[in-house]
């Protein structure tokens, strides 16, 4: 039964890799104009040493996703304010002596971390190429 399982999953693995095969020119193509240091899909697009930004002829795209992907960033996780809470399902519980103190210092602790780590602007990194197919359709 388990090598049926891992054949099974194996064949799926290869339908899936198959299908995504033929996306990966676009999601080339959009790379190379909207963020060329971004996304390597094969040995030949390692870093040669030369420039990558030769095919972006108008900037109004990647100025386009510089101000989405920071809109994004400060409204989904913005680093000058707290954009998540601690909380428990049970109000009850929480609102027992203690519980309720420890959730808020735990989150202040963690939203800390965050902001002594590269926690934002790689967030906000990964918010640009979340968008790239976005804004090159409407472009």
């Amino acid at each position: 039964m388990e090598i049926d399982t891992v054949r099974h999953v194996l064949r799926r693995f290869r339908e899936l890799e198959k299908e995504r095969r033929t996306w990966e020119a676009q999601w080339q193509e959009i790379i190379e104009l909207m963020l060329p240091n971004k996304g390597k899909w094969s040995e030949e697009s390692h870093n040669k040493g030369t420039k990558k930004h030769g095919n972006i002829v108008d900037s109004t795209a990647l100025y386009a996703l510089r101000i989405l992907a920071a809109g994004m960033h400060g409204g989904l996780s913005s680093p000058a304010r707290p954009w998540f809470r601690f909380s428990l399902k049970d109000k009850e519980l929480e609102n027992a002596e203690g519980i309720g103190k420890w959730l808020q210092d735990t989150q202040e602790r963690v939203h800390a971390v965050l902001s002594g780590s590269n926690f934002y602007p790689t967030v906000h990194a990964h918010y640009a190429e979340l968008l790239q197919p976005l804004v090159q359709r409407v472009f």
